[in-house]
């Protein structure tokens, strides 16, 4: 393993404004959603700036604060940031997200400025404690509509001042699903690019032309359940090694690898990757 990657749900920076979510056997591990924070645009104006030593924020911070101390000069450590509009939609709902931004743009902008400010506030805390930089989660990539909406042009003005004030040296980006307009996150200040290779249809190698640096994703990981697991993972690695620019690639999952992986496939996967 290269790289330390601390992740929390995706509501962890949501909580403390009363987002209340449950495990319900999601394969990944997703939580879900069980109530709508913002229902109403106004709602988005009433929104305060976290304080992220305090409630989940803070909880998640003394986890990662442990993690760093424990695997300092080891692993690079980075913490799962979510984009402002990816929590945006799990406020509103993706659907009451782009309606409220389509009827009142205004105060959907003045709600997406507090996450941001709250995000910008962890990341000064964050350097305090020595990390290595941030996994940012862009997952507003993917819905259905939202090129229509203006909102990605909103969320790429709020990630790249995510990804410029993001502390340490090595800020990891990942384009979740289809990664609709691609084009535009190869060109974030980021010294990693994770996609989802298959779901995208956007391979190693054109997207390794689009982004200059470190890319990710290639590895379309089995279910459990799979007879043949850890077989289709080591004939993908093989392949994978042989891609190139095999020198700029971390070999890794098109997402996340299922928390149910049986640890023989992930002792497969390091071992066919370190085979030289």
């Amino acid at each position: 393993m290269d790289v330390a990657k601390v992740t929390p749900r995706s509501s962890y920076g949501l909580r403390d404004y009363g987002s209340v979510d449950v495990y319900a056997g999601d394969y990944l591990g997703r939580p879900k959603y069980m109530n709508r924070v913002i229902e109403r645009p106004n709602q988005w104006e009433q929104l305060p700036v976290l304080d992220p030593h305090s409630g989940f924020l803070g909880q998640t911070l003394g986890v990662t604060r442990d993690i760093v101390a424990k695997l300092a000069g080891e692993y690079p450590v980075i913490l799962t940031v979510f984009s402002p509009l990816t929590q945006a939609g799990n406020l509103a709902g993706i659907d009451g997200l782009m309606a409220q931004w389509k009827s009142e743009p205004t105060v959907v902008r003045a709600g997406l400025q507090t996450l941001t400010e709250t995000i910008l506030r962890q990341l000064r805390v964050l350097e305090d404690i020595g990390i290595d930089g941030i996994y940012l989660a862009v997952q507003e990539c993917h819905w259905p509509g939202v090129d229509e909406t203006g909102l990605l042009a909103e969320g790429h003005l709020l990630n790249r001042a995510i990804l410029k004030a993001a502390p340490g040296w090595f800020q990891m980006v990942h384009v979740h699903g289809q990664g609709q307009h691609f084009a535009d996150y190869a060109r974030y200040p980021a010294q990693l690019l994770h996609w989802d290779h298959k779901m995208s249809g956007i391979g190693h190698a054109a997207g390794a032309s689009q982004f200059p640096g470190i890319v990710s994703g290639s590895i379309v990981w089995p279910l459990s359940t799979e007879p043949n697991g850890e077989a289709l993972i080591r004939s993908q690695v093989r392949q994978a090694r042989k891609s190139p620019p095999r020198h700029r690639e971390l070999l890794s999952s098109e997402c996340v690898i299922p928390f149910e992986t049986p640890p023989q496939w992930i002792e497969a996967f390091v071992d066919e990757a370190d085979a030289d």
